[in-house]
């Protein structure tokens, strides 16, 4: 009889230990979700992000009309951006990007734009999708050639958030930097400079 009541006393046991692994995964999967759900940005919130990649340049747009190509190479660039929720899916912040490519010549041309840059953020479980728009100034060097233009920077990213604080995705912005009128510019060389950048990011949340 003792012997009866000590084996069911190991079943009910397993039987406890087996359910108790399976119901933990789930209630940590629940807190995850809890955690990483858009609802829980809040006023004050706060978004750093370093990304490193490519800018291409695509084509200079004269606003005499017309196209023509760049003559610059495929770049590189990186990027710092700070930004803090003012709602659970807006935030607001600023970013710096500096960058280079190289001219037939073997000469950088080196471009740091500096933007105000808001963002609606879409959410989907661990998965976020902001879309931006920065404007702000392009500082450009090419030689002992300087200018500073107007530049306008729209784009959109592919995230997954590893948890409450770290994520890792991918920004396209396409880059629209205006060289207008000026008494340096005379009115035939007015143009704007179109660029698309492509950098994988790493984000944190705090």
């Amino acid at each position: 009889m003792f012997k009866a009541n000590t084996y069911k006393k190991k079943i009910l046991y397993k039987i406890i230990i087996i359910l108790c692994l399976i119901i933990l995964p789930f209630n940590i999967s629940a807190d995850d979700n809890r955690i990483l759900s858009l609802p829980d940005h809040e006023l004050g919130d706060q978004f750093l992000s370093v990304s490193a990649g490519f800018i291409i340049p695509l084509f200079f747009h004269s606003f005499g009309g017309g196209n023509s190509d760049t003559n610059l190479s495929l770049g590189g660039l990186t990027a710092f951006q700070w930004n803090a929720y003012l709602t659970s899916f807006f935030r607001l912040g600023m970013e710096i990007s500096p960058s280079f490519t190289l001219s037939p010549n073997k000469k950088p041309l080196l471009m740091l734009p500096i933007t105000i840059k808001s963002t609606f953020v879409f959410n989907a479980g661990r998965f976020e999708f902001p879309v931006s728009l920065g404007l702000g100034i392009n500082v450009i060097r090419y030689r002992d050639w300087k200018h500073v233009d107007l530049i306008i920077k729209p784009g959109a990213g592919a995230f997954f958030r590893f948890n409450a604080n770290w994520g890792l995705g991918v920004n396209v912005t396409y880059w629209m930097s205006f060289q207008p009128v000026t008494k340096y510019q005379p009115s035939n060389q007015a143009r704007m400079g179109n660029f698309l950048e492509i950098t994988p990011c790493l984000t944190y949340h705090f």
